[in-house]
């Protein structure tokens, strides 16, 4: 496949995988003030794409906070055993 290929292929199952989903849940998330973002992949080099029901600057936002989460080596957030690595 080509890289535009893979890309277009990427893009699809983020859309699929946040339709399946559904509306009504996530009307729900947004009133509760959580929003998703789905990424898809190839595993080499070539293709990333995404899809997110929050704000551009909300969601960089707390993926920057997950990746130093991630760099530190803790899994989430400090708090309790699940946030230990």
């Amino acid at each position: 496949m080509t890289t535009n290929e893979l890309r277009t292929l990427v893009e699809g199952v983020t859309r699929k995988l946040l339709d399946s989903i559904g509306k009504s849940t996530l009307d729900w998330l947004k009133e509760q003030g959580i929003g998703v973002t789905i990424f898809a992949f190839t595993f080499k080099p070539g293709a990333l794409a995404y899809i997110s029901t929050s704000d551009r600057a909300d969601m960089i936002r707390s993926l920057k906070e997950w990746i130093a989460y991630q760099e530190a080596g803790i899994t989430t957030e400090g708090r309790g055993e699940r946030g230990q690595s």
